[in-house]
């Protein structure tokens, strides 16, 4: 399996790939119906500080864990429950970095409206969750995804299937850490993108088949 999925890596650089992407969820669907498969993708990179309620782009987004929490853009949150109260509702979304709520004041709950009150932070999205099938086929099924979304300059389209695909645990060869530093660079995370082509010399050093092109993309982070 970790043959086939260096193979694919190969195709970033040689040919293109076709593959659908996660589906977006319409704007005046429901938040109590949405689809089991449904997911919060973070598409701007923020923070929530302890003891404090955090504004981000004008709108509220409520505290929900202890600590400084850093969401980083790519991120992949499940939804919680939506809870009414006095006119107003929270929507609990539950990421791997910790948990947050979003108001939503208008007495419109819909993923429109979620969207809007999140200042444009989180998307929903329907994402394939491939219940029931094999692991090496549900990877090669990602890293089709990550090629077709590099191939066309499509950066942070990647960045959830290299995060989906890394947390399953598969083996993976040293080609996905460079193309996953190489996303985030290009998508404007500087500080993962220098986090973890530290980390990627620190593990491979000099021998590194990516080592001078991860010093590159260091320098002009």
């Amino acid at each position: 399996m970790k043959k086939t999925i260096a193979s694919l890596f190969v195709l970033l650089c040689c040919v293109g790939t076709a593959n659908a992407a996660d589906v977006l969820i319409p704007e005046d669907m429901e938040l109590n119906d949405m689809p089991k498969d449904a997911r919060a993708i973070v598409k701007e990179s923020f923070s929530i500080h302890e003891g404090e309620n955090s504004f981000y782009n004008g709108y509220f987004i409520d505290r929900e864990s202890d600590g400084a929490l850093k969401f980083q853009k790519g991120d992949v949150c499940k939804l919680g429950r939506l809870k009414p109260w006095s006119g107003i509702a929270s929507q609990y979304v539950i990421c791997e970095r910790g948990s947050v709520s979003i108001r939503l004041k208008k007495k419109v709950y819909t993923a429109g409206a979620f969207h809007t009150e999140s200042g444009g932070v989180f998307e929903l999205v329907s994402i394939e969750t491939y219940e029931g099938m094999d692991n090496s086929i549900v990877s090669d099924l990602l890293l089709a995804k990550i090629t077709t979304a590099v191939k066309a300059n499509n950066y942070e389209e990647a960045l959830p299937h290299f995060a989906r695909l890394e947390k399953m645990g598969t083996p993976l060869p040293e080609s996905f850490y460079y193309y996953y530093i190489q996303a985030l660079a290009k998508s404007n995370q500087k500080l993962a993108a220098k986090t973890r082509a530290t980390g990627y010399l620190t593990k491979y050093g000099k021998k590194g088949r990516y080592y001078a092109e991860t010093i590159a993309l260091l320098a002009e982070l």
